[in-house]
C-alpha cells in the first residue's frame, strides 16, 4: 500500500495502523481454512477408516463362510498363482493358515509331485475357454474320491482374472452309488430269471416293466413286445373286468393284496389261470408311484384241483352206491325180508299151479 508523505499526522497514522491490522486478518483468515481443511481430512479419514474397518469385517465374515464350507476351496490369478482358499483346503495342503497359502504355486506346495502340469493345463483351459469344468478323480492310495469343479472368475467388466476351484470328498457317495449298482444287478439278475413273473405298473393298468417270464406266461416273445401291445390291463388281461374292480378296491384300501387268482388271456386268446402278490409302492408325499408284483401261472395247478374235485366227487357217488348194495344185502339176511322173500315164492307157486 503506497502512503503519501503530505498527508495529515492522524490520516498518515491510520492508514500506518491499518496497513499493520491487514497480515493478522489474512492469518487468521488461512488459520480458519486450515483449520476447516484440518477437520475435513479427519473427517475423510474417519471415513477411509470406517472403509477399511467394513472391508476387513466383510473380509472376515466371507472367510468364515468360506471355512464353514464343507468343500475345500481356493482361488488362483491367470497365472495359476494362489490368491486365496478356505481353511479346510490349507490344511489339506499342510498350512495352518488360508494367508500361508497366497502367492505360492502348485510347484510351491507339491514340488516333487510329476502331474503338476496337468493341474496347471486344466486351469489355462478354464481361462481359456470361459468355461468351467468337472473332473471326477479317484486316489487308491486312500481310497478316496474327489470332485473338482473349476469355474473362470470375471471382474466387473466380464474379463477373466483367474479361476475359482471347490473339491468335494464324494467318497461316501461313490460307495453308495456302487452299493446300489451292485442291489440292482442283483436285482436284475433276480429279475431277468426267475421263473415267476414279475412286473410294475402304473395304477391306471398300463404296464412299465416286465420281465421275460411275465412274458413268456403270457404268450409274447419279448417283455417289450408285451408292452407294446398290452395298453389297457383290466380289457386285454382280465377275463372278467370286474375282478379287476374288486383287485383295484382290494389294494386301495390295504395298499397290498395277496394269493389273488383270476383267469387271464394270452396273446393267442387262451385262457389261463394265474395267482398274483402285488403291492403299492408310494413316494415320501404318500402319492402312488406304481404297483410291482408277482404272478405266477397256476393254470396246472387249477386243472388238478379240478381234476381232485371230480374224483372226490365220483368216489362218493362210488361210496354211496355201495353203501346202497351193503344196505340191500343186510336187509336180504333179515329174518322179515325172509319171510317177504317167502311169501312172494309162495305166490309165485300158486300163481304156476293155476
Amino acid at each position: 500500500m503506497q502512503i503519501s508523505l503530505n498527508i495529515g499526522k492522524n490520516t498518515m497514522t491510520g492508514l500506518a495502523s491499518e496497513h499493520q491490522k491487514q497480515p493478522q486478518q489474512n492469518y487468521q483468515e488461512d488459520l480458519l481454512l486450515l483449520q476447516a481443511e484440518i477437520a475435513k481430512l479427519k473427517q475423510e479419514n474417519q471415513e477411509y477408516l470406517q472403509k477399511i474397518k467394513t472391508l476387513e469385517e466383510k473380509e472376515r465374515l466371507l472367510q468364515l463362510v468360506l471355512d464353514n464350507i464343507p468343500q475345500l476351496i481356493f482361488w488362483k490369478d491367470k497365472t495359476s498363482v494362489f490368491k486365496g482358499c478356505n481353511r479346510l483346503w490349507a490344511k489339506a495342503a499342510g498350512f495352518s493358515d488360508p494367508n500361508q497359502v497366497m502367492g505360492k504355486t502348485d510347484y510351491d506346495l507339491y514340488p516333487n509331485a510329476t502331474n503338476i502340469e496337468q493341474y496347471i493345463e486344466k486351469d489355462r483351459q478354464v481361462i481359456t475357454s470361459g468355461k468351467s469344468t468337472e473332473t471326477l478323480e479317484y486316489k487308491p492310495n486312500k481310497d478316496v474320491w474327489y470332485n473338482t469343479k473349476k469355474i473362470p472368475i470375471e471382474d466387473t467388466q466380464g474379463n477373466i482374472v483367474g479361476i475359482l476351484a471347490t473339491i468335494e470328498d464324494i467318497t461316501g457317495r461313490k460307495k453308495a452309488e456302487e452299493k446300489l449298482r451292485l442291489a440292482e444287478e442283483k436285482y436284475r439278475g433276480i429279475f431277468e430269471n426267475a421263473l415267476e413273473g414279475i412286473f410294475q405298473t402304473t395304477a391306471a393298468g398300463v404296464y412299465m416293466d416286465i420281465n421275460p417270464a411275465m412274458a413268456r406266461i403270457y404268450g409274447y416273445e419279448s417283455p417289450e413286445e408285451m408292452k407294446a401291445n398290452v395298453r389297457d390291463i383290466s380289457t386285454q388281461i382280465y377275463a372278467n373286468p370286474q375282478q379287476r374292480e374288486e383287485f383295484q378296491r382290494w389294494i386301495e384300501e390295504t395298499g397290498q393284496v395277496k394269493g389273488f387268482e383270476y383267469q387271464t388271456y394270452r396273446r393267442d386268446g387262451t385262457k389261463i389261470w394265474v395267482e398274483e402278490n402285488t403291492r403299492v409302492v408310494r413316494n415320501e408325499q404318500g402319492q402312488v408311484l406304481y404297483y410291482e408284483g408277482i404272478i405266477q401261472d397256476i393254470t396246472q395247478r387249477k386243472q388238478e384241483q379240478e381234476a381232485l374235485k371230480r374224483q372226490v366227487q365220483e368216489l362218493r357217488i362210488e361210496i354211496d352206491q355201495q353203501k346202497r348194495a351193503s344196505q340191500v344185502a343186510e336187509i336180504t339176511q333179515t329174518s322179515y325180508f325172509q319171510e317177504l322173500q317167502a311169501e312172494v315164492d309162495s305166490l309165485r307157486l300158486d300163481e304156476e299151479e293155476f
